[in-house]
């Protein structure tokens, strides 16, 4: 009897588990957006003097990941983070390179603009322009285009590296920002920012001028540093120095002009353009017509870099701290810390539909997954 009862008692306590199994589900985690895939320390060996602060911007290629060294040329990742060598070179290289048909285009701060073999590494020229290249490398309609420290933007050949045409800005501030530009290239002519504040276009043929635009109109730090973004047929645009503005491609005219101080790119989503600013807001505006929707206070720091990566949009801080903001509701949904309340992202942030990629101040690059 004793046994039966206990057989009993097993049997029932058996299925009011399994009842419970099915009626209280164990709940699952969320994930959080960043999940941390790997990271490295590139800080050159030190030497007595101050510190290399890292304003680094790197390249996500289709296989690997490449990213400039201030000791000298470049680390190369694969996307698991083992290290796959370097392209040597005795100068930093700051900028994110280009890579285009097996070509890797890269300048250097002591005023080269490099092009190697992609897979052996062999040097297929060498270009000296006479001031450190410390912006990203662009392409358009077979010219290689790269921001000096100078003021000047050049275009060389690609096969060849030969200058093709040069245009250069005369800029009387000693007290300019250490970002530069980099060219969008819209109807045959490339349109960029200036460290006098003017937003302007030329010809890619020759360089000659279509027509520039004074955006920034404070005494220092007037620079136009904001990689102009063409959204709707319009190009949003902003500064440090000035207002936000939305502006005509073809003819430079103001379309909207908003009092607003702007430090992280626009980003698109479905039919509005979200913009960051250097007070910690999130200012919504209508794709279509360039009118302020809304404005949401996000914290109280400046934003450094914004872009849409996984259904969020991640933007980096002068505080320390990579945000995950949710577009829906304009909260913040994770947040990543870079090690230090000091760090910053001086480049810009880098993403594919798989990794994203931070490099802080502090010359530690991030690969989020």
């Amino acid at each position: 009897m004793k046994i039966c009862l206990l057989l009993s008692l097993l049997f029932s306590c058996a299925n009011l588990e399994k009842k419970a199994k099915k009626i209280f589900n164990k709940p699952e985690r969320k994930k959080n957006v960043f999940q941390l895939s790997w990271n490295k320390n590139l800080d050159p060996e030190y030497e007595l003097g101050n510190l290399p602060i890292g304003g680094v911007t790197p390249k996500l290629g289709e296989e690997k990941l490449y990213v400039g060294n201030l000791a000298g040329g470049m680390h190369i990742f694969d996307f698991s983070g083992k290290d796959m060598g370097s392209f040597s070179d005795s100068e930093p290289v700051l900028g994110r390179p280009l890579i285009k048909d097996n070509i890797i285009y890269y300048g250097t701060s002591e005023g080269h603009l490099v092009a190697k073999d992609k897979t052996s590494g062999k040097i297929i020229f060498k270009e000296f322009l006479q001031s450190p290249v410390e912006s990203d490398i662009s392409f358009f309609d077979g010219k290689i285009l790269a921001r000096l420290r100078s003021h000047v933007l050049v275009a060389l050949d690609e096969k060849t590296g030969k200058v093709v045409w040069h245009y250069k800005r005369s800029v009387p501030f000693m007290s300019t920002l250490n970002r530069v530009s980099t060219p969008l290239a819209h109807n045959s002519n490339l349109i960029f920012g200036t460290a006098d504040g003017y937003l302007v276009s030329v010809k890619a043929s020759d360089g000659g001028l279509n027509w520039e635009r004074k955006l920034s109109k404070k005494k220092k730090f007037v620079d136009i540093d904001m990689n102009p973004v063409l959204i709707e047929n319009k190009i949003w645009i902003g500064s440090l120095g000035g207002n936000f503005h939305v502006i005509e491609p073809d003819s430079g005219a103001t379309l909207k002009e908003h009092k607003y101080m702007v430090s992280a790119e626009p980003v698109k989503h479905n039919k509005s353009v979200f913009v960051f600013t250097d007070a910690g807001e999130a200012l919504i505006f209508n794709a279509v017509d360039g009118t302020l929707i809304q404005k949401r206070k996000i914290l109280d720091q400046s934003f450094s870099s914004a872009r849409k990566w996984k259904e969020h949009f991640i933007v980096s801080t002068y505080s320390g701290k990579l945000l995950a903001i949710d577009p829906e509701s304009m909260k913040i949904a994770d947040t990543f810390n870079l090690g230090h309340k000091f760090s910053s992202v001086f480049g810009r942030l880098e993403s594919n539909k798989d990794f994203l990629a931070a490099y802080s101040s502090r010359n530690r690059l991030y690969v989020f997954k």
